[in-house]
């Protein structure tokens, strides 16, 4: 099994946070996103939906016209440091939308391309679920004169949505799929080893034909056998079901399952309803009959 693939970011806790920064309606939040993605962009390997999403967002900021008035306000004081009013003419903004226009579709079409034959930007982009929009103003940008600052901010509106659809809430959901699949599979885990459990610690019969039966088997699987249980089919279930979790996890996150087994309690190896109690039932015999030897101890001396 592979080791997964290398991402920037330190844990998924890291990735969650950054996403609600980002898509915050705050613009102070905003801003503090687009510096964690700089650090990201530091140490390599930035997904390209990442990097897009920071880029356009940081561009934004600088676009008081992107904004309504009161959030044009709170973009300008939310700007990150070298970025004050009166820095970034309409050109400067218009050349920075329109090369991250040209990278993002550039790059979804390349992930697109597939087979020998070469297909066009405009086909792939639209495979991707791109607008046409998109498409065009990434070729009048290429060959011919900057869009206008108007198409180009429905532009990024546009980019914007399909990168929260197609990638940020994507993601979310299936790492909350990869968590809830977890959970299940301990859960299942959890109850074969308590099936496990309660067969190996079956209490003793009180009839003398039980009790006769138990001392003749010698192995597990007919004791587990006589209690409904396969001893077989459950080390096989459990085989399975491990080589799942290696799947989902990789050895080098499996101290996560510590977190996970904590809280949903799904790791009881040993429930009370199997070695407990019968543990309990014999301790509690034992302690009757020496109280009855007793008793009939000091009956004697009298």
């Amino acid at each position: 099994m592979g080791l997964g693939r290398t991402v920037p970011w330190c844990s998924w806790e890291e990735w969650c946070m950054v996403r609600d920064w980002l898509l915050s309606d705050s613009h102070d939040n905003v801003a503090k996103g687009i510096q964690r993605v700089e650090t990201w962009r530091a140490r390599g390997r930035l997904p390209l939906s990442v990097d897009i999403t920071a880029s356009l967002l940081e561009t934004a900021l600088s676009d008081s016209s992107f904004w309504d008035a009161p959030a044009a306000n709170a973009a300008a004081a939310a700007r990150p440091a070298g970025t004050g009013p009166g820095q970034l003419s309409q050109q400067q903004i218009r050349l920075q939308y329109s090369a991250t226009i040209v990278r993002f579709v550039n790059g979804i079409a390349d992930s697109q391309q597939k087979g020998r034959v070469a297909m066009s930007v405009a086909s792939l982009a639209g495979a991707a679920g791109l607008s046409r929009l998109l498409v065009d103003l990434r070729h009048e940008a290429t060959h011919n004169e900057l869009p206008s600052l108007p198409a180009l901010q429905l532009a990024v509106r546009q980019a914007l949505d399909w990168l929260v659809a197609q990638y940020w809430q994507r993601q979310a959901d299936h790492l909350q799929a990869c968590k809830a699949r977890v959970v299940d599979l301990l859960s299942v885990l959890g109850a074969s080893c308590q099936a496990a459990a309660a067969a190996a610690f079956k209490p003793a019969g009180t009839d003398q034909d039980d009790q006769q039966v138990e001392d003749s088997v010698g192995s597990d699987e007919q004791q587990a056998s006589k209690a409904g249980y396969s001893a077989a089919e459950g080390r096989k279930q459990r085989k399975q079901l491990l080589a799942e979790l290696k799947g989902l996890l990789p050895p080098s996150h499996t101290h996560l399952l510590v977190r996970l087994m904590l809280q949903q309690h799904t790791m009881m190896l040993l429930s009370p309803s199997a070695s407990s109690t019968t543990t309990e039932s014999r301790t509690a015999q034992e302690t009757q009959q020496l109280q009855q030897q007793q008793q009939q101890h000091q009956d004697r001396n009298q």
